[in-house]
């Protein structure tokens, strides 16, 4: 069940005013902001292609979970966000919020 209120959450999340998820990733076929030498997989396709939980353990600790990867972790270990505006800094109903606009985009 899709909500429209964490889908409007995540299309600010990975806009480049919050956590700039944009600035890597293209959006919809919107390049991304810093260009072609950095730009990471379309957000568009993440759904498709990453199960949720697998999705949030890489928003957790991308580097864990892609060794090498040039992706920030935008949580610390105990899971609060960087961006302590918006859901309160918990960045596993952020990481939900984000998951669920991307779903939409297909």
């Amino acid at each position: 069940v899709r909500d429209p209120s964490l889908n409007q959450l995540g299309k600010g999340l990975v806009g480049s005013q919050q956590l700039g998820c944009v600035q890597c990733h293209s959006l919809g076929g919107s390049a991304a902001l810093a260009g072609p030498d950095t730009e990471a997989i379309d957000l568009q396709y993440v759904g498709d292609r990453l199960r949720q939980e697998f999705f949030q353990r890489i928003l957790r600790d991308p580097s864990r979970v892609i060794p090498g990867t040039m992706m920030p972790s935008f949580m610390d270990d105990t899971g609060r966000s960087t961006l302590q505006s918006v859901l309160g800094g918990d960045g596993d109903k952020q990481g939900q919020a984000i998951w669920e606009y991307i779903r939409s985009l297909d």
